[in-house]
């Protein structure tokens, strides 16, 4: 759907930067070598440091400003959905509530000549046993048949709003986001989406309204374990890369602290060589 093409949208456009930063990274590991340490590549070796340090800089707040992004996106396309299939199930509950059913329609000719209904084994077999509980003669004659055909005499069933969509649920669905994301980790507009879906359908109690509803709520639940299941994935990924930046960071500085440590050693005492 355009969820789904949007969001792969995205994380495309996002790993062809990271690609970028990755080969950036292998170019400078590669020229980060143990001749640096000479005093007259000071120069060369800071310039190398802080070109790494940038880069490095850039592909972190990248990888969060993405995160981020894409679990905006996933709050967006979850208010557009709960909408949606609150609009949809309230739709189909007006549509049932304005169907033609034999209970609107009055007598019509050729109604009287309507097969008279047989009951089944276990319908008689039922009878039977209330006849004998009421004390009647079970082998009495039980008169004849009713007619299986009553005038309609309009609808009885009652009226009553459903329960509204349980929008709440969304906090746990993404309670696996990153907690420093302003727009997944509040729960502010999940509470502004609850209070402006708080009122229930309203419509007439049959079994195909219970059956709408259920549709509903089994739609929503498929919906939010996807939701848990994608958020949960989206910041996933952009940790890893975020921690391994973070370690890459690290040994680094260790790297070239090594090399500006063996460069300030006097001539003549063996000089440590850099890990690469």
């Amino acid at each position: 759907d355009a969820f789904e093409r949007g969001l792969a949208s995205q994380k495309k456009a996002f790993d062809k930067r990271w690609e970028i930063w990755s080969a950036a990274k292998a170019k400078h590991d590669a020229a980060l070598r143990p001749q640096l340490s000479r005093p007259d590549a000071a120069d060369q070796l800071a310039a190398l440091r802080a070109a790494e340090e940038e880069r490095n800089g850039e592909a972190i707040a990248a990888a969060q400003v993405a995160k981020e992004e894409v679990l905006r996106h996933q709050v967006e396309h979850a208010k557009a959905f709960a909408r949606t299939a609150d609009e949809q199930c309230a739709a189909a509950l007006r549509s049932l509530d304005a169907l033609v059913l034999t209970e609107d329609l009055g007598h019509l000719p050729g109604d009287e000549l309507m097969e008279k209904k047989r009951k089944s084994l276990k319908r008689l077999r039922k009878l039977e046993k209330k006849r004998v509980a009421a004390g009647e003669d079970p082998d009495a004659d039980p008169g004849p048949v009713p007619e299986s055909y009553q005038m309609p005499d309009g609808r009885h069933w009652p009226s009553r709003t459903w329960a509204a969509l349980d929008v709440s649920r969304l906090k746990q669905a993404l309670q696996s986001s990153s907690k420093s994301d302003a727009g997944a980790s509040s729960t502010q507009w999940i509470d502004d989406l609850t209070e402006e879906l708080s009122s229930g359908p309203e419509s007439l109690v049959t079994t195909a309204h219970r059956q709408v509803l259920r549709a509903r709520d089994e739609i929503w639940q498929e919906f939010l374990q996807s939701m848990d299941h994608t958020a949960t994935e989206t910041s996933a990924k952009f940790e890893h890369l975020i921690h391994g930046e973070t370690h890459w960071r690290a040994q680094w500085v260790k790297s070239v602290e090594k090399l500006v440590n063996a460069g300030k050693k006097p001539q003549g005492e063996p000089r440590e060589t850099a890990a690469s």
